[in-house]
Order: C-alpha cells, then structure tokens, then sequence
C-alpha cells in the first residue's frame, strides 16, 4: 500500500466568507478575469475528494478538495447555435490553471512516489512558490460580462454550479476594493450578506431565495415581491415537473411525494455519477414532490 502525504485545511479557510463569479463581478463592476489581472485572488471551489487527471504528474495521482487558488486565467468568447430556436448568442470561455500552494485553502493528498518526482526534501511547504509544481487545468463557460445594476437573482448562485466555480475570500475583495478605489463596494458586500442571512432565518433553500433590488423603494420592492411569487410559483410547477421527469428515467417507481427509501436510491445513483450533490434529502424530497 502506497503511503500518502496530506495537507490539511487552516481555521482562517473554514471561518471565511466566500463569492462566487457573479457577485464578485456586482461587488467590483468589472469582469472577474481584469480584476485577477490586476491582483485579486481567485479560487476553484472543489467539494468532496476529487481525482485530477489533467495535471501534469509523471507517476501516481493527485486528490484535492477545498479552495484551490488560480494561478493563470486567459479568455475567449465565442458564438453558440441556440437549442431554443433559429440563431446564436455569445458565451464567455475562461480557461484556468489552478496552482496547488499549501497555504492551508485547499486539502490534498500526494502519493510519495510523486514526491520523489517532485521534491528531493518532501517538505510540503515547497508548494508555496510563484510557479507551483503541481497544478490542473479547468475550462469555465459562463454568459458574457456586463455590469449590473442589481445583484445576482440568487445569492451564492455561483455554488453548486459546476461551470461557474470561481470564488474569492471577502476580506480579499475588500483588500482588493480599496486598493483600486472601488466605489461603493461596501454597501454591496453588505446587500448580500443581508441576502444571504435573510435566507438562512427563512430556512428557504438558497437556489430560490429572493434577494432584494439595489436602490428600489420599499413600497416597490413589496409590489415586486408579490410579482415575483406568483411568477416563482408558476415556474416552479414546471421545473418541479422536469425534475420528476427525469428522476423517473432514474427511478422509475417514484411515488407523488417519493419515499426515503427512493431518494435514497437515487442518491446513490447520483453518487456514482458524480459525488457534488448541492442538496439534502430534504431538499431533493421538496423538489421531486409532484405538485397536483
């Protein structure tokens, strides 16, 4: 049995708050990748051990899990034929190197037949270098940027998303804001941080919580609000129907409102596919509970 090294996350990682692309994109009113270049640092989130095949290793594998910082980023964009109808529209194509540091963000483990590839001293702290050693590639799509005058629909609407993983610390925007002289950066961390404890009191799941518009009145943002229910309610009968749809190809005796035994089948379908389930049985049970 081959003996591995770990690293391990750092309190500082576990006790910090977190943005994903589109609300780092309304906290800085610029795109993600111009602010990189200019010395925000940015991370691919990775939830659950995860093997990296991409990497350049010449022996051995590489698992990683945690908050991996990015360490080159370049951009395209490019035009896609529309699946809805006739024409296309312009998607925004990033393409990230992720650097492995130990600088207690990310956990992994290294077999040390790779170690001995890597470092002839096995010190872990080597990783923390301009060029890292040890690195991975990942390609993100994500729709073209544009600056926007209210924040993101959902708030954290970047996690949970597997082509939208990018993130940054918030102490690192602010850094970041107050070296540029970002205006008005502090009243937008806070909007979604109101947003994001206005969801955690109503125990709503993040995905569908409301969060309120930048700069409206109270009176409107009520008026907008009824609106927004009954479009919210009417769109999710429909989702809710596709939901059931699909997990009927899945599990094919799926009751009107399924059975812990059934969602626990299908999580362990969903686990062989892919181990990010962004949701709880609770949740899954809520979404797939037919709605008449």
């Amino acid at each position: 049995m081959t003996t591995e090294l770990f690293a391990t996350f750092s309190e500082e990682y576990k006790s910090l708050q977190w943005l994903g692309l589109e609300e780092i994109e309304y906290v800085l009113g610029q795109p993600v990748e111009d602010a990189f270049q200019k010395g925000l640092p940015l991370y691919y989130p990775l939830e659950g051990w995860q093997e990296i095949s991409q990497c350049d290793l010449p022996v051995g594998k590489l698992f990683v899990n945690g908050h991996c910082r990015i360490h080159h980023i370049s951009k395209k964009l490019f035009e896609v034929e529309s699946y809805s109808g006739p024409g296309s529209y312009v998607e925004r194509g990033l393409y990230l190197y992720c650097g492995l540091y130990a600088d207690g963000f990310a956990q992994f483990k290294l077999t040390f037949d790779v170690l001995d590839h890597l470092w002839i001293d096995h010190n872990i702290e080597s990783l923390n270098t301009e060029e890292p050693p040890v690195g991975f590639d990942k390609e993100v799509r994500t729709p073209p940027y544009y600056c926007p005058e209210s924040p993101p629909l959902n708030h954290m609407i970047s996690k949970g998303m597997v082509d939208r993983r990018i993130s940054a610390p918030v102490d690192a925007i602010h850094t970041y804001c107050k070296s540029n002289f970002v205006s008005r950066y502090e009243e937008r961390i806070e909007l979604l941080q109101r947003a994001a404890e206005q969801t955690k009191d109503e125990k709503v799941d993040h995905y569908y919580a409301p969060t309120p518009v930048y700069g409206q009145s109270t009176a409107a943002s009520v008026n907008k609000q009824e609106d927004t229910d009954q479009l919210s309610t009417q769109g999710r009968n429909a989702m809710t129907k596709t939901a059931r749809a699909l997990a009927k190809c899945l599990v094919p005796e799926l009751s009107d409102e399924p059975t812990t035994e059934q969602l626990n089948e299908l999580f362990r379908i969903m686990e062989d596919e892919h181990n990010d389930i962004p949701c709880t049985i609770k949740t899954l049970r809520r979404h797939l509970t037919s709605p008449g």
